[in-house]
């Protein structure tokens, strides 16, 4: 339909369609510390307390017990900047939801203007974080990589023996797998190996597929081994997230005599790369469980003099260029993502 000066309209209400990448590894990482130095070190205290006491004769010398050690562990942040220009062009353009005959002035359209790439400019470091969780969760590691960065994997030193490529007639899809096997393996190994307990498992959609297909899990024949009443959590992140896309709670997974109780989530969410590519943040085929990570969201000093060279999660700036005139606006943060307890997580390549 064409538009003419004489029409009368009315501006009912603008849409808005944002697709954003959710927050769901985040929400593992509990603190937050910012620290001023280029490298942050986490000493971990190697304690294991199943030795038992010796026999002595009541006449005879104690027995000296040997002392345990600790290790430490240094990582150094990498560095995000995204970089936006103030367009002059969007500054004299009429904005998304400006009347027509009553607009907006240029001083205005500029504050709208530097307050939508601020917004996108958050978004995208968000997006780096959650990324960065997500890495850190399901493989333990880090793997920083960038057009003007040397790739350099930062390596939480999860044990291997939790990261588990299943193979041959192991696979979830062959006759002979055995799902409830290997999550009872995977678990009782990051038991021995951090003292925890896993009680969530995030599955692939293709992994979730080939479990409920394999097991029939609400098949009354097989004891409804799912139970779908959502029962509350120990973490908030079962709070948070009660089902949206890219992830969604689906039930409880009690085992076939009610013990070992799991807390099973689906989750597909993707994010778009540098070329505007999707890919998958989890593997589809993956399943990860995660107990208590004790997850550290770590950021270091900004490199910049304006910030005054503080620790800061996100430090903001703008300037200008003369001829010809420029604005531009930029933001700065050095986040690390850092599973304190890397042993409290597993993951196993179903197929």
């Amino acid at each position: 339909m064409a538009f003419s000066p004489f029409d009368l309209a009315t501006l009912q209400e603008v849409q808005r369609q944002q697709i954003t990448l959710p927050i769901f590894w985040l929400a593992f990482f509990g603190r937050t510390i910012n620290f001023d130095t280029p490298y942050i070190d986490f000493e971990t205290v190697d304690r294991r307390y199943k030795k038992l006491a010796p026999f002595v004769a009541p006449t005879a010398q104690g027995r000296i017990i040997k002392t345990q050690g600790s290790s430490m562990k240094r990582f150094s942040p990498a560095y995000v900047k995204p970089k936006s220009v103030v367009d002059p062009a969007k500054v004299f353009s009429r904005q998304p939801g400006e009347f027509i005959y009553r607009q907006m002035s240029a001083g205005e359209r500029r504050l709208a203007v530097i307050a939508e790439e601020l917004k996108e400019q958050k978004q995208r470091i968000q997006n780096r974080l959650e990324w960065m969780a997500a890495q850190a969760v399901i493989m333990g590691s880090v793997t920083v990589a960038g057009e003007d960065y040397p790739t350099q994997v930062v390596d939480f030193q999860r044990d291997a023996s939790l990261t588990v490529v299943l193979a041959g007639g192991a696979k979830w899809d062959q006759a002979t797998g055995d799902p409830l096997g290997d999550l009872l393996d995977s678990r009782r190994n990051v038991n021995k190996l951090a003292g925890v307990t896993v009680r969530r498992v995030v599955f692939g959609a293709g992994a979730w597929d080939l479990l409920a297909t394999r097991l029939e899990l609400n098949n009354p024949a097989n004891g409804n081994l799912l139970d779908t009443n959502f029962r509350g959590s120990t973490t908030d992140v079962s709070r948070i997230l009660e089902g949206f896309e890219g992830a969604e709670y689906v039930g409880t997974l009690a085992g076939r005599n009610g013990q070992g109780a799991i807390e099973c989530w689906v989750y597909s969410a993707t994010y778009d790369d540098d070329s505007d590519a999707e890919q998958a943040m989890m593997h589809t085929n993956d399943v990860v469980g995660v107990g208590p990570i004790d997850g550290v969201r770590c950021f270091g000093a900004i490199q910049d003099a304006q910030a005054g060279y503080l620790p800061l999660e996100t430090f903001t700036k703008n300037w200008f260029s003369d001829d010809p005139s420029v604005e531009w606006l930029m933001s700065q943060s050095a986040p690390l993502m850092v599973p304190a307890e890397p042993n409290a997580s597993f993951r196993i390549r179903v197929a």
